[in-house]
């Protein structure tokens, strides 16, 4: 197997997203099938497209237009469905045969994101509750339940921290 076949092997098995970006016209060269199931399309259906269409939101390129490093952006990436996914991207540059492309990669981070969610509402259910709780505390009212206050202080805190 030659470099040029081991490469693309490589490239098609990532189960991350990677867009291949033409950085003069800002057009997809090329997509793996983990960015293609992403998006909800077709390879063929993606390249030879505007990157914009299925990542930047905004009308001038952070890399190319604005100079920025992107690293761990978190994006909505809205699929062809409609349906949207939270996803982690870096985009980085890079030349091949005297030509600048820009490498954009992206994990599905929207099981994480929702976990993350629900367990911050919990939390600040939790606090609120025992702001209550305190405060008839400090009014030295004797039907508080100072352990309840303190074991969900307690879970607030595991769930913030991740212990």
């Amino acid at each position: 197997m030659n470099s040029y076949d081991w490469s693309k092997s490589v490239f098609n098995s990532l189960q991350v997203g990677i867009l291949i970006v033409d950085a003069d016209t800002k057009t997809i060269v090329d997509v793996n099938p983990a960015a293609a199931l992403m998006v909800g399309l077709r390879r063929e259906d993606i390249v030879g497209n505007s990157c914009s269409l299925f990542g930047c939101s905004s009308s001038k390129c952070p890399v190319i237009d604005l100079g920025l490093d992107v690293e761990d952006e978190v994006r909505v990436l809205v699929r062809r469905d409609g349906t949207k996914l939270y996803v982690s991207t870096t985009i980085t540059s890079a030349l091949w045969n005297n030509k600048r492309y820009l490498i954009e990669n992206f994990v599905d981070i929207t099981d994480f994101r929702e976990k993350y969610e629900k367990d911050w509402q919990e939390v600040e259910k939790l606090l609120s509750n025992n702001i209550a709780e305190m405060k008839k505390m400090v009014l030295k009212d004797p039907a508080s339940d100072t352990a309840q206050v303190k074991q969900d202080l307690h879970r607030a805190l595991n769930m913030i921290t991740g212990g």
